[in-house]
């Protein structure tokens, strides 16, 4: 299986160089480094618990699927009828399988992860090694944050992350412990414009994840990665954007990086590059697993276009993208896009479609989930259109201050 990623991974990159014989330069293999030896005394503590625990995981899994199917009543039975290394691993299995919804169906991934939050009481921790208990309830509390955040109910995601840090203060306290939240609490920063806490946060979880060959590498290096964006900070964006590349097996973290990557340069001021970097993703993108991406990818189309002069293109891509965003019931990034979407009106002449698009960005504006910055520069733009006064470069100046203060949302990564 490793060989067969390690190949699809080969393949992509060959596509790409293929494609952009100029972007073979950014793409140099960077050195793996020393694996850590595992601590002893470590290994000592973990054998009796982890060696039931492997003998447990498939039927773990298999339970896992029926427990979901279970009303609330029969899941807090089963559980509290179940051994303590069955409830720790149900749980681990639980908060990892709502992880991997956040892109797909993030209801679907908060309900599963409030699920785990309601049953993580019944686990005794003295049926672990010292600190565990407390790092699965660290890691539980961490992931509904996260989830939280992609809700923007950003008050309760703070809160989730403050119980995360009490917990994971009492646990084994290993920097890899420490990674994996800094990871996540990195992405409510960013959301409040907190950006150097966010770099320093994603500092200390790279360099662990390096140490210890860890698989969710890339996704740091891409959350570093945008950080780095939002300060305006490019060189290391880009450079972060490739090592995620070159890091990961997963076709779809691929796209994230590389999209992303495209939409730096036209950040930096670069949009033929961008746009290049962009066609070179189409393969990727007519997979069924991109679906979720292809209105980000949209977003940041139209942004190029305008960039470079072409409103009619622009306008194609930024309508689709909004339009697909409401449907999701995405409103925040919907929002953003129509005021992208205001700057192309503007430079095509639609005048009668910008009043009509105020009038939806009105509403948009409205909604519970944006925060105040956001709200008032939105309304900015809605009098501006209806007053005739509102100017390409005031809603650029617009866009750029929702890009760049504490409202900005991140752009394809979550």
């Amino acid at each position: 299986m490793a060989k067969k990623a390690e190949g699809a991974r080969s393949a992509l990159l060959n596509y790409l160089l293929a494609k952009n014989p100029s972007l073979r330069e950014e793409f140099s293999v960077l050195d793996p480094p020393e694996v850590p030896p595992l601590d002893p005394e470590r290994i000592h503590a973990l054998a009796p618990f982890m060696a039931n625990a492997e003998a447990n995981r498939q039927r773990i899994e298999a339970l896992h699927d029926n427990f979901l199917e279970h009303s609330p009543a029969r899941q807090r039975m089963v559980f509290r009828n179940s051994s303590h290394q069955t409830r720790y691993l149900l749980l681990h299995t639980l908060v990892n399988h709502a992880y991997t919804l956040r892109f797909d169906d993030p209801k679907a991934g908060l309900a599963e992860v409030e699920l785990a939050l309601t049953l993580l009481p019944d686990l005794d921790p003295q049926g672990a090694p010292e600190g565990f208990t407390q790092d699965l309830a660290a890691k539980i509390h961490a992931v509904h944050g996260n989830f939280l955040r992609i809700h923007s109910r950003l008050a309760e995601s703070a809160a989730a992350f403050s119980l995360a840090l009490a917990a994971l203060r009492q646990g084994t306290r290993t920097e890899l412990e420490r990674a994996q939240y800094n990871e996540l609490a990195a992405d409510l920063d960013i959301v409040l414009g907190k950006l150097n806490v966010a770099r320093n946060k994603l500092n200390q979880t790279v360099r662990a994840y390096q140490e210890n060959r860890h698989i969710r590498l890339p996704d740091a290096l891409i959350r570093r990665a945008l950080v780095a964006s939002y300060l305006e900070d490019y060189p290391p964006a880009l450079r972060d954007y490739s090592a995620a590349i070159q890091e990961t097996t997963d076709s779809r973290l691929v796209l994230i990086a590389a999209t992303n990557r495209a939409m730096t340069y036209n950040f930096a001021g670069n949009p033929r590059r961008a746009l290049e970097y962009l066609f070179a993703l189409e393969p990727l993108y007519k997979e069924p697993s991109a679906k979720p991406f292809i209105p980000f990818r949209d977003w940041i189309h139209g942004q190029i276009a305008l960039a470079l002069d072409w409103p009619d293109e622009a306008l194609a891509k930024l309508t689709a993208a909004m339009d697909a965003f409401i449907a999701k019931d995405d409103l925040v990034h919907a929002v953003l896009t129509g005021i992208t979407l205001s700057r192309a009106y503007l430079a095509a002449g639609n005048t009668r479609e910008l009043l009509d698009l105020a009038t939806k960005l009105e509403t948009m504006a409205r909604v519970p989930g944006l925060l105040t910055e956001q709200t008032a520069a939105v309304l900015f733009v809605v009098a501006a259109a209806r007053s005739s006064t509102l100017t390409v470069v005031a809603a650029a100046a617009c866009e750029r201050y929702l890009r760049l203060s504490p409202s900005r949302r991140d752009i394809t990564y979550r």
